[in-house]
């Protein structure tokens, strides 16, 4: 049985979060993760490539968390659900996004 990759996107200025984060969760080798910086590099990002789980932090430098949340729901057209986790409350939400009609 083929063992299914989740794909997951971190987005926090802070180097030394998202290297944490990413030692942590590679432990599981059923992720592969990606570190970003910005929300500028993260929607360039997600326009070239698909993730399951996005974590991002609520206080980024160019953009607020929220923001940014609301750029990937206008920016991606094309995805079913995706869970987004705040590194900074540590509050985990669920969005379920659909494609944008127009």
């Amino acid at each position: 049985m083929d063992k299914r990759i989740t794909k997951i996107l971190i987005v926090d200025d802070e180097e030394l979060i998202c290297w944490s984060l990413r030692k942590t969760l590679e432990q599981n080798d059923q992720f592969a993760v990606n570190c970003l910086y910005t929300a500028k590099d993260a929607l360039k990002d997600i326009g070239k490539n698909t993730y399951d789980v996005i974590i991002t932090d609520l206080r980024l430098p160019d953009v607020n968390g929220a923001e940014f949340i609301k750029k990937i729901k206008d920016f991606i057209y094309t995805f079913s659900q995706r869970d987004y986790f705040d590194t900074e409350s540590g509050f985990l939400f669920e969005e379920y996004l659909q494609p944008r009609n127009g």
